[in-house]
């Protein structure tokens, strides 16, 4: 995933995390998204995909370290 180009976007699976998700794809960037709801992360990250982005998704609870260290370590 080209960095200089990539987007962060945390609950993504609320509304206006998804509008934001979707208007940073409109842009050409590519996103990463988080979110709590792994189902509604998969459904917005096929939308994404099928515009043509570069999609990676971590479904944690931000507001947890331990929830987004666990799934950083499960990455590696």
């Amino acid at each position: 995933m080209d960095k200089s180009n990539t987007v962060l976007i945390t609950g993504a699976t609320g509304a206006v995390g998804s509008v934001m998700a979707r208007s940073f794809t409109d842009t050409g960037a590519n996103i990463v998204l988080t979110g709590r709801r792994q189902e509604s992360l998969d459904r917005l990250a096929d939308e994404l995909k099928e515009a043509g982005r570069r999609v990676l998704l971590f479904a944690a609870d931000i507001s947890l370290a331990g929830d987004v260290l666990c799934k950083y370590i499960k990455r590696k």
